[in-house]
């Protein structure tokens, strides 16, 4: 893994409540054990600085944008409530922290993640305003979602709970077959990056360490580990590749978790969630009269074959769900059928009903 990705992985791991010493956590990663003391150190201040000491925190204004109160984190840095002054809109801006900010790769990596959410035009992906440097601050500009981020037990106890998921995974699944359709990889598809308003439409976010393919043809690039650990499919591991099938696993185990309403791979350290993802493969849902697990669990296939052939057909398949109308991924026995076409079409399901009763209660009246 990359030091971007490790990086994110210490600051979830001191915010969960089981906290580390930059030093312990680094001599795990050998490899990159130089340049994460030279990070982590500052992060881990942040987590314990007193308030005699000043913290690391941006202006109250970047240009023309006023600052106002903090409304998400991550590892990169935060994200601002803010105001376009000029233009008197609100407006969300995501900061580089100031450790990172340091480093060309991560300044590179920021960057790159406002171009190409720029590039995109999508109802279902955040859009991109502008981006700068100021006052020694890297930043980007982006629309303000007036919602959250979706977590776990966003719908433990709702009682449409699975029809809601549906159509959550029903737009996701159409940003991420839009970017695809672009050439662009997600490649940190993961719940916590889909931002949801109070209208219950998705918006897909966090770009950071998407690639943007050359060729039309292309479907991978290679030799590569980032990501959040538990959203990665196998064949990262195995092998080093990315591609839109990977994509698709980590939107598979996105709304398993919705479904579940719990993280998958709890508790475990790094190196066996590796482990279980390669060796044991993923737990399947129950297909029981779900045609939704049915495509779950097909985008969580161990094997990439065995996946959809795309995001666009993983769309269709849950389009169809919406639609009460049979999907592709299994038979439909003639009398499920029947029940589908009676949820499509009720009045006419229920007149015929009335009709069939009454035949019924003539043939009784008549026989008996």
């Amino acid at each position: 893994m990359d030091i971007e990705t490790l990086t994110e992985l210490y600051w979830e791991q001191q915010k969960s409540g089981n906290p580390e010493s930059p030093e312990s956590f680094a001599a795990r990663y050998p490899g990159q054990q130089t340049e994460l003391l030279a990070v982590l150190p500052a992060l881990a201040a942040l987590e314990t600085m007193t308030p005699a000491a000043p913290p690391l925190l941006p202006p109250n204004r970047l240009g023309d944008f006023q600052l106002h109160e903090p409304i998400g984190s991550g590892g990169m840095g935060n994200v601002y409530r803010a105001t376009q002054l000029s233009l008197q809109r609100d407006v969300a801006v995501k900061i580089l922290s100031s450790p990172l900010a340091m480093d060309e790769k991560a300044r590179q990596r920021f960057m790159n993640e406002a171009r190409i959410i720029a590039g995109l035009h999508h109802p279902n992906i955040v859009n991109v305003y502008g981006a700068g440097y100021e006052q020694g601050w890297c930043f980007y500009v982006m629309e303000l979602i007036d919602g959250q981020a979706l977590n776990c037990d966003a719908f433990s106890h709702d009682p449409e709970k699975l029809q809601k998921i549906t159509g959550i995974a029903h737009q996701a699944a159409d940003a991420l077959a839009y970017a695809h359709q672009a050439h662009i990889l997600h490649r940190d598809f993961k719940l916590a990056n889909l931002l949801m308003d109070h209208q219950g439409n998705v918006h897909l976010s966090d770009f950071g360490i998407s690639s943007i393919l050359q060729e039309c043809t292309a479907v991978q690039v290679t030799r590569s580990q980032e990501g959040t650990l538990r959203y990665m499919a196998p064949e990262i591991f195995l092998n080093g590749t990315y591609s839109f099938a990977s994509d698709q696993y980590g939107f598979g185990v996105s709304m398993y978790e919705l479904i579940t309403g719990k993280p998958c791979f709890s508790g475990l350290p790094p190196a066996k969630i590796i482990h279980e993802i390669c060796e044991h493969r993923f737990p399947e849902l129950p297909e029981a009269g779900s045609d939704l697990a049915i495509v779950i669990n097909k985008c969580t296939s161990f094997n990439i074959n065995d996946r959809y052939p795309s995001m666009a057909e993983v769309r269709d398949e849950l389009s169809r769900i919406l639609h009460h109308e049979p999907i592709h991924g299994r038979p439909v026995p003639y009398w499920r059928k029947i029940v589908l076409w009676g949820k499509r079409r009720p009045a006419i399901a229920a007149l015929l009903a009335v009709c069939g009763g009454l035949f019924l209660a003539f043939l009784a009246a008549v026989f008996i």
